[in-house]
């Protein structure tokens, strides 16, 4: 028995033993999984710590400003309306320009006592195209020419020149410094003497008519550029900014329309095509500002401009720093009040514990008797109450007006300790229509001095607002209503070496969490794709193309490394995991999936993702001339009817280079380019704010400049004449051009 009692014991004892060895095994296994799940956190911490500063660095460097044909997510522009006037629609600047100077210099020579309603662009249209002697065209001939005369005129009687002493100077030295004028120069001072030698009167004495408007005007051109006598040269010299005759710009026309003078020989204006008459009244607009009134008007308006501009801005400045106090003001008095409101709450509290502890009973009995004893006595106030109230509120009007016109005499504020709530609420009320009042006469100021900027710009220099990706620039002309673009740009240069790049969707690639280096990897292509497009723009235009990582070749890098690293990090063998074309894993058995296979495919399926640039890049570079645009379909309409992995031919964004001459849409030699179109509705506009990019040298300026006249650009478009500027479109075209 003992002998039993001690195996059982010996049995026990060991029990005992493998018992803790057992527990303190799971223990020590318990303390290292411990261990190792804190170090699991923390690499992936420091992971995701790594990646936020991969994608900082990364969208720092993809946020950057650079040139619009590197920018990989173009959007498509809108289609504008192309003019289609009677009138040859590439005549559309040259009409502009016209309507332009009259509307910015016309009161100096009095055009509305010519035409009292102004001048239009389909009035101009019609008298391009008018042969009637007496007809508008011959109106503003007549104008322009008498405008002219005028000129020469006052600098006459300005230079203190009389018919008795004007010398002309035909010295050797003088008709050296002519060089290769000086034979026309003398012609035309020859030309100049013939109306006094015919018809006994200087040309701008004569009879000037719908009849001989055209011979006056010929030999008004014979006559340009001839020399002048001394007095009335050094006058021309001095006030008009070294000017000579070989600056008349009626001696280039005779050089350079010899045959609209031929045809003047032979015939009259009105016979000349459209173009030609254009010419002639853009020479002779020419010669008008050459003379000192334009010219000084002109320098009056930039000294004013500049003045203007200098005190709107101090303007907005002031108003500015004023909304700045106000609200910094209007937190200290929140913050004063939340103190006040926190210490009465305090003291209330206080207060109610303390009559808790005096006793509720008797409390509730007073009050009870103080009902009943108020109870009988508001029967009798009920009928003076409502007159007393409205007394008192125009009481607290008054007062309350009476402290706001103290505290600003004295640029004080209003002490509002010693008011009641009501007078705190109408104080309230009283600042804030104040400050709406205040606000209105500042908008309205502000208006009003930028409508004045406005003017002395129009009456200065005409500038387009802007470029886009393609170089047109976009105009907002003060005589046509609409948005317009010009297509006539011919300093382009040559296609880039690498095509423009393709839309990569940067915001889905940030929300996939991929490894350190392939963010590095495609950080590096964008980084080396800017530095080479730098060092190709300043290279000679005779060198050899320069070789550079392009964001296409970056991309296949990065899907190579992303396969590879996922097959070596998550797959030890192919019956673990299968990669499939969108780099998405399964999960292994027993619902637990590799971390890197989870951090592919963690991102939403529906979402782009790397592998179709990939399939784009890798089916681009395959050597096949056929160009492939491979592009999946963000839309919810498509993605629910396309699989993930199916591939949709994308339409071509117009403005991307794609390095051949023959088919780029910007630098393409062949291109057909639409001169002049417009754009003339506010759908149109939000469109095309939405599809400038705003990373782009030329069309981030022209949305910031588009955003800052919305007001005036959109004013415009709606006022735009549709019809005026589609004369010779049928109607039914026209409707379909709007549709």
């Amino acid at each position: 028995m003992e002998q039993e009692k001690i195996r059982t014991v010996h049995e026990a004892m060991e029990i005992r033993i493998k018992v803790a060895q057992q527990r303190e095994a799971l223990r020590e296994r318990k303390k290292l999984e411990t261990e190792m799940w804190k170090q699991k956190r923390q690499q992936e911490r420091d992971q995701q710590r790594e990646q936020k500063r991969l994608k900082a660095e990364y969208m720092k460097e993809w946020s950057k400003p650079r040139d619009d044909l590197l920018c990989s997510d173009l959007k498509e522009l809108p289609v504008p309306n192309k003019i289609s006037t009677i009138v040859p629609s590439h005549l559309f600047g040259e009409m502009t320009a016209i309507l332009e100077f009259f509307q910015a210099f016309g009161e100096i020579y009095n055009i509305g006592d010519v035409f009292p309603d102004g001048i239009s662009f389909r009035m101009l249209e019609q008298c391009l195209l008018d042969k009637d002697p007496r007809g508008i065209y011959g109106d503003l001939l007549q104008f322009l020419l008498s405008a002219v005369f005028i000129e020469e005129e006052e600098e006459r009687q300005a230079a203190g020149a009389d018919s008795s002493s004007q010398s002309i100077d035909i010295s050797e030295q003088v008709v050296r410094e002519d060089g290769e004028w000086a034979s026309e120069i003398a012609a035309a001072t020859s030309a100049a003497t013939w109306a006094q030698r015919v018809h006994g009167s200087k040309l701008a004495r004569l009879t000037m008519d719908a009849y001989t408007a055209s011979e006056i005007l010929r030999l008004h051109l014979l006559s340009a550029g001839a020399r002048q006598p001394n007095v009335i040269a050094r006058y021309q010299y001095q006030q008009r900014g070294g000017y000579c005759s070989r600056d008349d710009p009626g001696l280039e026309f005779k050089r350079a329309e010899q045959t609209v003078m031929r045809a003047l020989g032979k015939g009259n204006v009105f016979d000349l095509l459209p173009a030609d008459r254009l010419k002639i009244m853009h020479v002779l607009i020419h010669q008008l500002m050459t003379f000192t009134t334009i010219r000084d008007m002109i320098e009056d308006n930039q000294e004013k401009l500049r003045a203007l501009k200098y005190e709107l801005k101090h303007f907005q400045w002031a108003e500015q720093r004023k909304e700045r106090e106000g609200l910094h003001a209007k937190r200290k008095q929140e913050r004063q009040r939340l103190e006040e409101l926190r210490a009465k709450q305090l003291v209330s509290r206080t207060e109610h514990l303390k009559a808790d502890e005096a006793g509720s009973v008797a409390s509730s009995e007073v009050n009870s008797e103080r009902g009943n004893e108020s109870g009988s006595e508001e029967d009798g106030e009920t009928a003076t109450e409502i007159p007393r109230t409205r007394h008192i509120g125009k009481e607290e009007e008054i007062l309350i007006d009476k402290l706001l016109h103290q505290a600003a005499a004295n640029n004080e504020s209003v002490e509002e300790d010693s008011l009641t709530p009501k007078q705190k609420e109408l104080l309230v009320q009283k600042r804030a229509a104040e400050e709406a009042k205040r606000k209105m006469v500042f908008l309205r100021k502000e208006q009003e001095m930028s409508n004045e900027v406005l003017a002395l710009q129009l009456g200065s220099a005409v500038f387009p607002l802007g470029r886009d990706r393609a170089y047109r620039r976009y105009w907002l002309f003060n005589s046509v209503t609409g948005l317009y673009l010009e297509d006539d740009e011919r300093e382009i240069g040559t296609c880039l070496h690498e095509p423009t790049p393709g839309h990569k969707d940067d915001d889905s690639f940030l929300k996939d969490n991929f490894p350190a280096n392939i963010v590095n990897k495609r950080l590096l292509g964008i980084r080396e794709e800017e530095n080479a497009y730098q060092s190709d723009r300043d290279s000679n235009a005779g060198s050899k193309p320069i070789s550079r990582v392009s964001s296409s070749n970056a991309l296949s890098a990065i899907g190579g490394d992303l396969k590879n690293g996922l097959e070596s990090e998550c797959c030890s063998g192919e019956s673990d995991i299968e990669i499939v074309a969108e780099y998405k894993t399964p999960p292994r058995e027993g619902g637990q999936q590799c971390p890197a296979a989870a951090a592919a495919a963690a991102g939403d399926s529906e979402q782009s993702s790397i592998a179709g640039d990939i399939q784009m890049t890798s089916e681009h570079n395959s050597g096949t001339n056929t160009p492939v645009a491979a592009l999946r379909d963000s839309g919810a309409n498509s993605r629910a009817s396309t699989p993930s992995h199916e591939v949709v031919a994308a339409t071509p964004v117009f403005g991307k280079c794609t390095t051949d001459p023959d088919t780029c849409l910007v630098h393409g030699t062949d291109r057909v380019a639409t001169r002049w179109a417009f754009l003339a509705s506010v759908d149109e506009f939000d469109e095309l704010m939405g599809a400038l990019n705003a990373r782009g040298f030329r069309e981030g300026a022209l949305r910031d400049c588009l955003q800052t006249e919305k007001t005036r650009v959109v004013g415009s478009m709606m006022r735009c004449d549709r019809d005026s500027l589609m004369s010779s479109v049928g109607p039914a075209q026209k409707n379909d051009k709007q549709r």
